[in-house]
């Protein structure tokens, strides 16, 4: 059995450990990688019957296997072994992620104490060529190296995440730090951050600093040939309006026609619209090989003679039958999903909302998601990922605004920030970016620029999850033809294929709309679900979807119905509601109508507290029996907005909670032996109805002065909209005034004492970890601390 689990590996190119323990997790080099690497990786599962398994260094290697069984899995069964794959890719990412910290904590240890001076190492002298001012020469304590070139590879943001060494030897060995990061990151020769002309991009050092020496332009050193188009995406980010000119690496054999280095340059530069130099000497060689043998004017021509690539394929179209013998022999594994079950990748769909409900505001709740791999409420992506945003509706400070409050409402972390940083794109296209399709001169649909445009930054970009907000400015053609708006969605569709994103449309909600779940609630032509594999709709909780939760009033909450569903079953309704910046927050109505309850119950014991501290008979007060009693349910119900069926359980809240005090006995003619409820108040004295909200404050402030209670005060509560601020010794209401008819104490908070409430549009402030280093003290744009110290090579900027 675990021999099949063994071979199945191997067939993928793995070599896995000898010994395999199901429950075990296990790392072992991956595919052509020497022994020490581990990003190789496998799990087989407790029951011994399936496991799953994956390379780091192969982002496309990623498989499952089952045993084989004579009668098929139950639907239970498949349910099961899915949540085990889940689980161990997660596992498996979280050791990768481990791991690279490690890494990153390592490089930095091994770049302190780098104290040799780089140019007489052997390495520099042979290439006589500046290498920068970062790389530094010390102990490789990975190989035992006394005297090694070390060469720090930075992420996006500047920060070294691992390093190559170079031996002191003749054959200049090279090694990598185990575990650290390399794809997308590099190691820069100049300022690459913001830069409008040419940029250079190699694989080795020597070439890339030979190419910068001769040119004077900055330059990024990727590592290897399958490094060149991701470091290229991140140039890419970084200076989208530069030219990128890959430098690439003449890997020409005797014995066959491939061309590493020209190969692998081309199609990064095809990605993302680079040009591509080639040494030109008719033999295997390097941009350092030109310099060094024909000089730096050789060079410069080279550079000047860059084309840029065109794609081979052309227009030529082909359609290849799928192999049937394969589909029913073979088993692949389940659907993947950006975020499951609502957006599965490589497919097209709408987010549909109802007018002011905030679909634009849920749906950069959901890239955020995708782009940190945090769960969010419902929404849960199984790992970090490319998210873009093209939004045309709204300007460039309101999403400023929006993601900012995203980040405060949900507490991202200095990781989940950086990823959000690195991850999401937003093109804030209001004003610029007009309709994606338009009539020809015989009145046909066709795609134009801004569709050409959009091709190119999905290209450019490749997100796992794109979202176009909206489709009434970006559509451009007639609403209601479904011929027209399955040309549109086919032009999506192709993007989607073609890079694996899952595209997400968002859209107004039809006024003719059945309901919430109604797939075809989205306005305009039935082509634009019919042509999705997804539908959610955002719309305002009625009256009937209120009662349904048990909600007493649904005013202020929305609910996202997962209306359509192509891959999986259809989730259940998820209900939100707005904080007062707009960010939509998932609710548990369990606890609304907890909380209802309970400000229900700080009425009563208000109302009861002024008008009968004596008490007031309990079965009369919960049935509604006589006058006095239906004036003080009616008060606590006007103010609350409970229902009337729902005021027994108030009281028995207050009797449970020692809020109210049962007392046994009659009181006046014509009560019996009925038990009165009496209130108890943590505060004695304290009219709270003739105060207002901001008086009642102080008031609270005041007597927990005078009475010295250990009661505490919480300096932001759970469902607070109300905060306070110390200022020139006063306490001023600073948000949310009183509502009419509110009658209970307001709940409230305090800053701590100095602090000041934050402003809409500032961002969120960085710790000391993210904004310094132990040995330069640079945060990413390089502005230095107030302590001073050496600069070092554990950050730069880029």
């Amino acid at each position: 059995m675990i021999d099949d689990f063994r071979r199945t590996m191997q067939s993928a190119g793995l070599n896995p450990p000898e010994h395999i323990e199901p429950g075990r997790f296990y790392r072992f080099p991956g595919v052509d990688k020497l022994n020490g690497n581990t990003a190789g990786w496998c799990k087989l599962f407790l029951d011994g019957q399936g496991g799953s398994f994956g390379d780091w260094s192969q982002p496309g290697l990623k498989g499952e296997w089952q045993s084989h069984r004579e009668q098929p899995l139950t639907r239970a069964e498949r349910e099961a072994f899915r949540m085990q794959v889940e689980e161990s890719r997660r596992q498996a990412e979280e050791q990768r992620r481990r791991q690279q910290q490690r890494a990153a904590v390592k490089a930095s240890e091994i770049l302190l104490g780098a104290e040799k001076d780089p140019a007489t190492h052997r390495y520099a002298v042979t290439k006589n060529v500046p290498l920068g001012d970062l790389v530094r020469c010390g102990p490789w304590p990975q190989r035992g190296w006394t005297d090694a070139l070390l060469i720090p590879i930075y992420d996006e943001s500047g920060r070294v995440v691992s390093v190559q060494a170079i031996n002191e030897d003749l054959d200049d060995k090279k090694d990598f730090l185990f575990g650290g990061r390399k794809k997308g990151c590099f190691h820069p020769l100049g300022k690459l951050r913001g830069t409008t002309g040419s940029v250079l991009i190699g694989e080795g050092l020597a070439t890339v600093a030979a190419v910068v020496s001769a040119t004077g332009l900055p330059g990024a050193v990727a590592f290897d040939a399958d490094n060149l188009l991701p470091v290229a995406e991140v140039v890419r980010r970084l200076s989208p309006d530069a030219e990128i000119i890959f430098l690439a690496d003449d890997d020409q054999k005797s014995d066959t026609d491939n061309n590493t280095g020209i190969e692998a340059a081309n199609k990064a530069a095809l990605a993302v619209g680079g040009m591509v130099a080639v040494p030109g000497m008719g033999r295997k060689a390097d941009f350092w090989d030109l310099w060094h043998e024909c000089g730096a004017d050789a060079v410069r021509r080279a550079i000047g003679a860059a084309v840029p690539v065109e794609d081979q394929q052309g227009d030529k179209l082909e359609v290849k039958p799928l192999d049937v013998a394969l589909a029913i022999s073979e088993r692949l594994p389940p659907k993947e999903f950006v975020l499951k079950p609502y957006y599965p990748k490589g497919c097209v769909g709408t987010v549909n909302g109802t007018g002011g409900a905030g679909k634009s505001y849920l749906v950069l709740v959901q890239l955020v998601a995708v782009a940190t791999g945090r769960a969010i409420g419902i929404f849960k992506p199984p790992s970090p990922a490319r998210a873009m945003l093209v939004n045309v509706e709204d300007g460039e400070d309101d999403l400023r605004r929006r993601l900012y409050w995203i980040a405060e409402e949900y507490q991202l972390t200095d990781d989940e920030k950086r990823l959000l940083s690195e991850n999401l794109i937003i093109l804030p296209g209001q004003g610029i970016i007009g309709p994606m399709m338009q009539f020809d001169g015989n009145g046909n649909p066709v795609e134009n620029e801004n569709a050409k445009w959009l091709r190119e930054q999905v290209e450019r970009y490749k997100p796992a999850m794109l979202a176009l907000d909206t489709r009434a400015r970006l559509f451009g053609l007639q609403e209601n033809d479904n011929s027209q708006a399955t040309i549109w969605m086919g032009l999506l569709e192709n993007i989607s294929r073609q890079h694996g994103t899952a595209i997400a449309i968002a859209s107004h909600v039809s006024k003719g709309a059945t309901g919430s779940s109604d797939q075809h609630a989205s306005r305009g032509a039935s082509a634009f679900i019919d042509n999705g594999r997804f539908a959610l709709n955002l719309t305002w909780l009625d009256d009937n979807g209120a009662k349904a939760v048990g909600l007493p009033n649904p005013s202020g909450y929305t609910v996202l119905s997962h209306a359509k569903a192509s891959y999986g079953p259809r989730a259940e309704p998820v209900y939100f509601r707005a904080n007062e910046h707009g960010v939509p927050v998932q609710v548990d109505f369990a606890n609304v109508l907890q909380e209802s309850l309970s400000a229900a119950l700080d009425t009563l014991v208000e109302v009861l507290a002024e008008d009968h501290p004596e008490g007031f008979p309990k079965r009369d007060l919960m049935q509604g029996r006589g006058d006095e009693a239906k004036k003080i349910r009616q008060e606590v119900i006007e103010v609350t907005d409970i229902k009337k069926s729902d005021f027994a359980k108030v009281v028995d809240m207050g009797i449970e909670s020692a809020r109210l005090e049962e007392i046994a006995g009659s009181r006046g003619r014509g009560v019996g032996q009925q038990a009165l409820v009496k209130p108890r108040l943590s505060w004695k004295g304290t009219n709270w109805r003739k105060l207002t909200k901001n008086e009642s404050c102080q008031s609270i402030l005041t007597e927990k002065q005078e009475h010295k209670t250990d009661e505490k005060i919480n300096w932001q509560e759970e469902n607070s909209v109300s905060f306070f601020q110390r200022k020139n010794s006063e306490i001023n209401l600073t948000k949310n005034p009183p509502l009419k008819g509110d009658k209970r104490p307001c709940q409230f908070g305090l800053l701590p004492p100095g602090a000041d409430p934050l402003q809409p549009g500032q961002a969120p402030a960085l710790s000391n970890t993210d904004m310094e280093n132990k040995n330069g003290l640079l945060d990413v744009e390089g502005h230095r601390s107030s302590r001073p110290t050496k600069p070092g090579p554990t950050t730069v900027t880029i």
